[in-house]
């Protein structure tokens, strides 16, 4: 029962975790789309969809 609840616990944070790092590269890519876009700089967006599929559906 406890090895049970331990391995419970673990997911919990693995997925929390993970939904972290997602919701971090979203506002970094956001912050530098938006910088892209003051400084009239091309951002290859396609380059971004591809390392973060997660973040764009």
């Amino acid at each position: 029962m406890n090895k049970y609840k331990k391995t419970v616990i673990n997911i919990i944070l693995l997925l929390s975790s993970t939904l972290l790092t997602f919701t971090m590269a979203e506002f970094a890519l956001r912050y530098a789309y938006k910088e892209s876009k003051f400084l009239k700089k091309p951002l290859n967006v396609d380059l971004f969809r591809a390392a973060y599929p997660a973040v764009y559906h």
